[in-house]
């Protein structure tokens, strides 16, 4: 299969939890499921970026992957190392046992997206990945957008006439936490409706992280 993947371009924080060269989209893994949900392998992709100019952080490239023919279900992981976990448990789990459970590594930004095959449809899975599309902010991307396994923090409310906020600083966070947003009851179903899904928190099985 061959598949175009976009990340939109992060602004810049001041956090001890990404590298300088943590940004890039370094590498990828497809862990495919079967139609049942149920873990068959992982595969790596390999990456051909889009041009860019020095400085400038690899958003867009194509990928080029060798995946099982029953692949129904894919998940899109990138800066995510191997060395994490150990792919001898993976046989007889289910996605959101594999994906959900999963913890980014220190100093990357880890990004993630799902992908499930349209059964009704007589198109294969290599052509469904390449009409792939989304819109953000009336422009429209082709491909898989990946989201950024990173927070966003936002203070409201605290101007008053005789306090005023000139800036904040966060202290004593994790490095790391989850790679995939999975929300109890609507699992992995949710990013094209993000806006509209009540907010929750994907909680590490490391209580330490928390």
């Amino acid at each position: 299969i061959t598949f175009r993947a976009n990340i939109s371009s992060p602004t810049v924080v001041d956090t001890r939890a990404v590298d300088p060269d943590g940004l890039d989209v370094n590498n990828m893994t497809l862990f495919c499921f079967n139609e049942f949900g149920l873990y068959i392998s992982s595969e790596e992709a390999k990456l051909t970026p889009d041009s860019k100019t020095e400085g400038e952080i690899s958003e867009s490239g194509v990928y080029t992957a060798v995946i099982p023919n029953h692949t129904h279900i894919i998940h899109f992981l990138a800066n995510h190392s191997r060395g994490l976990y150990n792919e001898k448990d993976f046989p007889g789990q289910t996605e959101s046992m594999v994906i959900a459970n999963m913890e980014g590594g220190s100093g990357m930004l880890v990004y993630w997206s799902r992908f499930e095959i349209n059964a009704e449809s007589n198109k294969s899975i290599h052509d469904q990945l390449s009409e792939l599309s989304y819109t953000i902010n009336g422009t429209t991307y082709n491909g898989i957008k990946l989201i950024r396994n990173q927070a966003k923090v936002t203070i409201d409310d605290w101007e008053t006439d005789s306090f005023v906020v000139t800036g904040y600083r966060t202290v004593n966070i994790p490095a790391f936490g989850t790679v995939a947003p999975h929300h109890p009851d609507l699992k992995f179903n949710l990013v094209e409706d993000w806006e509209d899904t009540e907010e929750f928190v994907t909680l590490p099985n490391n209580q330490a992280l928390m």
